[in-house]
C-alpha cells in the first residue's frame, strides 16, 4: 500500500504543480509538506482534506489518502442494491416513470446503461434495436450511440455527438489521469472524431441526436440530473439522462 506521502506526490504530479507551487496555493509550508511527502511528518486529517480539494482528487480517491494516513474514510459506498437505498431508487425509478412516453436512463459515471423506462426501450424497439438483448448485460451508452448495434446506423451527425462525448471524458482523465476505463474512453473516441483539432460544439445551444430514420430524421437533446447525495461514491456516480425532442415532428413520433 502507498503512503499517504507518495500517493500526494502522484496526485501533485497528476496536477503539474511542484512542491514550492502546491505549498503556496494551499498556504502550508514548503518544508512541512516535503516533510510529509518523504514521511517525517504525519499529516492531519484536515491536512489532508485540505490537500485534496486544493489538488482536485475525485472523493474515492480521497478516501485512499485518508486511508494511508491511518484515518477512516470520508465516503462510503453503499451498494445500489442495499436496504439503505431504498429511497434512492425509489426516487431514480420515480424519475425514469415519470419522464414518460419520453426516453430516460440510469447511468453511472462510465455511462454504463444500468436502467431505463419504458419510452426508452420503446424508441429501441421502433429502431429495431435488439433492446433485450442490449439490457441482458451492462450496455455502454457510447456504445450504444456509436456502435452498429445500437444507433449508429442512423446516427447522422456522429462526429459532432462524439466531440461532446469526448470533450466530457477529456475533462474526467483530467480528473483521473490513472482510470483505465476513462482512458479506454477518451481513445475510442478519439478514433471517431481524431485526437488533434477543434471541438465542434454546433451553433445551437444544445448538440442533438440526429437518427435518420425510415419515418424519416429524429432529433432528441438531452439534460443530465445528478443523484449525486452527500457523502456516498455509489450515488455520485449516477445521473439520470432525460431525453427530449428537438423538434414537433420528432416529439409526435415519441408520443404516438
Amino acid at each position: 500500500m502507498d503512503t499517504v506521502g507518495t500517493l500526494l506526490r502522484t496526485w501533485r504530479g497528476h496536477r503539474r504543480l511542484s512542491q514550492l507551487e502546491l505549498a503556496g496555493i494551499a498556504e502550508v509550508s514548503q518544508r512541512h509538506l516535503s516533510c510529509v511527502e518523504t514521511g517525517r511528518s504525519k499529516p492531519s486529517r484536515d491536512l489532508i482534506r485540505h490537500l485534496s480539494r486544493v489538488l482536485e482528487v475525485p472523493p474515492r480517491h480521497r478516501n485512499e489518502l485518508l486511508n494511508a494516513a491511518g484515518f477512516a474514510s470520508e465516503y462510503h459506498e453503499t451498494p445500489l442494491d442495499d436496504e439503505a437505498m431504498t429511497s434512492v431508487r425509489r426516487a431514480v425509478e420515480l424519475m425514469l416513470s415519470s419522464h414518460n412516453p419520453l426516453p430516460a436512463v440510469l447511468l453511472n459515471r462510465y455511462w454504463d446503461l444500468l436502467d431505463v423506462n419504458d419510452g426508452a426501450l420503446r424508441l429501441l424497439d421502433r429502431l429495431h434495436v435488439d433492446s433485450e438483448a442490449i439490457m441482458s448485460g451492462t450496455p455502454n451508452i457510447q456504445e450504444l450511440t456509436f456502435g452498429d448495434a445500437g444507433f449508429g446506423g442512423y446516427l447522422a451527425n456522429r462526429n459532432q455527438l462524439a466531440a461532446a462525448f469526448l470533450e466530457h471524458s477529456r475533462q474526467e482523465a483530467r480528473l483521473d489521469p490513472a482510470d483505465e476505463r476513462v482512458a479506454g474512453h477518451v481513445e475510442f473516441l478519439e478514433g471517431i472524431v481524431g485526437a488533434g483539432g477543434p471541438i465542434d460544439h454546433g451553433t445551437g445551444a444544445v448538440i442533438p441526436v440526429h437518427l435518420r430514420t425510415p419515418d424519416g430524421d429524429l432529433r432528441l437533446f438531452s439534460t443530465l440530473a445528478s443523484v449525486a447525495t452527500p457523502g456516498d461514491l455509489t450515488t455520485r456516480d449516477l445521473m439520470v439522462e432525460l431525453f427530449f425532442a428537438a423538434d414537433d415532428a420528432t416529439d409526435r413520433w415519441l408520443r404516438s
